[in-house]
């Protein structure tokens, strides 16, 4: 691999190096993970996943985990990983240094759509609005995150603050899960997550939602992507998407907050690139 990051292996067989994209069914396929949360290992998370693909495609899987979201575009542009999971702006980013292309995209469990939503929370009790969190400190996820930059910038945008001016401090957490246990620790005033990440974390008992509270809530987001290297072979792109598809492991899903997985287009995600065209607009980088 040339970018940084953790490789495992789906099965017992370890897999080196990167897959041959024009041979058949029996590729050795790297499948990239954007970061999401800190309290589970990558095989927990997607080990089944990879199963299922290697079963209907007799393609091996190996996983592949960036420290960041841009170090699975970059992979994926370097011909370094075939299947990735992106966040809906990741995966414009891939789409357009990659050349990636959207397959399915994941049915979220809270809502049944193929939506989700961002949140904004904070742990002072007299914050309730963006004007509050003027000189506050804030804990965005990852410059590249849907839910955890693009759109709770564009939200605050929309109000007339600029999170750049109005925060006294700004940083990244790298994960949803760590923005939210800075904001339970005082560590940070104000952090934005993907919902199903939060509501994950007062299921599991890591915050208290009277002491982590939501402030703002997005509008529908498209969810999450998988999307294939462009030189995959297009018949082995119709396994993948089938093998996504038709995976019913409702413990796995579970871990996910998933229902499964829909099929998608790039078109799809032209909602999200209108939202990163008036941020550019505005001055304000994104995807660095």
């Amino acid at each position: 691999m040339k970018t940084a990051g953790t490789a495992v292996t789906a099965g017992s067989i370890a897999i080196a190096g990167c897959a041959d994209l024009t041979g058949g069914s029996s590729e050795d396929l790297v499948f990239g993970i954007i970061p999401a949360e800190d309290n589970l290992d990558i095989l927990q998370q997607w080990g089944p996943v990879g199963d299922h693909i290697q079963e209907n495609t007799a393609a091996e899987i190996e996983f592949f985990e960036a420290t960041d979201y841009t170090g699975i575009v970059e992979a994926q542009a370097n011909d370094n990983v075939d299947i990735a999971w992106y966040g809906a702006f990741s995966y414009i980013l891939a789409h357009e240094r990659a050349g990636a292309e959207a397959i399915v995209r994941e049915i979220d469990s809270g809502t049944g759509d193929a939506s989700y939503q961002s949140f904004i929370t904070t742990h002072h009790d007299d914050v309730d609005s963006f004007a509050d969190m003027e000189g506050l400190s804030a804990a965005f996820v990852d410059p590249a995150s849907t839910s955890g930059f693009l759109i709770p910038t564009a939200m605050m945008l929309d109000e007339g603050y600029n999170p750049e001016d109005h925060f006294g401090s700004l940083q990244f957490s790298g994960d949803h899960s760590s923005g939210q246990i800075m904001v339970r620790e005082e560590r940070a005033d104000v952090a934005p997550v993907a919902a199903m990440y939060y509501n994950n974390l007062v299921d599991d008992g890591e915050i208290d939602p009277d002491e982590v509270r939501i402030v703002a809530e997005s509008d529908p987001i498209p969810n999450t992507p998988i999307a294939v290297h462009p030189d995959l072979d297009d018949d082995l792109v119709d396994e993948i998407a089938e093998a996504f598809l038709s995976f019913d492991d409702e413990e796995t899903l579970d871990i996910l907050n998933s229902e499964g997985w829909e099929e998608t287009s790039d078109s799809d995600y032209d909602v999200i690139r209108n939202v990163r065209s008036n941020l550019d607009e505005a001055g304000i980088e994104v995807g660095s």
